[in-house]
């Protein structure tokens, strides 16, 4: 038996770390397959099943629609556009790749994460935020009730 299949925890665990050699913000989100085949199902209304059989294109096109609808990231309290740069499945988990091209590490004041991804369908979904950027570590748990993680620099 899969862990997804008995697994009664409903979390996400999402990295934000900075990288000086490419000048960028990079985010990687993990979640649980089957809490992001129920929520991609209720949310866009028709039967999605992420598997490695599927049509990859197509669980990448609602992934990252729905991503975009719960996911926001402020730079210097400014809200930023971020390239989804992709996913990939590993056992039980997809694991989502994002970024933010060109942030100059001089200018980096704050970031802000607004993560409301799958709380809106579970009441008891934690969203874990960890931050590590230039040096300064900082951590999360998101809820329904409170969906921000700040880490000032």
């Amino acid at each position: 038996m899969s862990f997804s299949e008995i697994h009664k925890f409903y979390v996400s665990v999402t990295e934000v770390n900075y990288s000086e050699k490419n000048s960028a913000i990079q985010i990687t989100s993990r979640y649980f397959i089957d809490d992001m085949n129920t929520v991609l199902s209720t949310h866009f209304d028709r039967s999605i099943y992420i598997s490695d059989t599927q049509d990859k294109k197509v669980n990448l096109e609602y992934i990252e629609k729905y991503i975009r609808s719960k996911f926001f990231v402020k730079v210097n309290n400014v809200p930023v556009a971020y390239t989804f740069v992709g996913m990939k499945q590993e056992a039980d988990l997809i694991i989502c790749y994002i970024e933010i091209p060109k942030v100059a590490s001089a200018t980096l004041k704050s970031i802000a994460v607004d993560n409301e991804v799958l709380v809106h369908l579970y009441e008891e979904q934690k969203n874990i935020l960890h931050f590590n950027i230039l040096g300064q570590k900082k951590s999360f748990v998101l809820m329904k009730q409170d969906a921000r993680g700040l880490l000032k620099i």
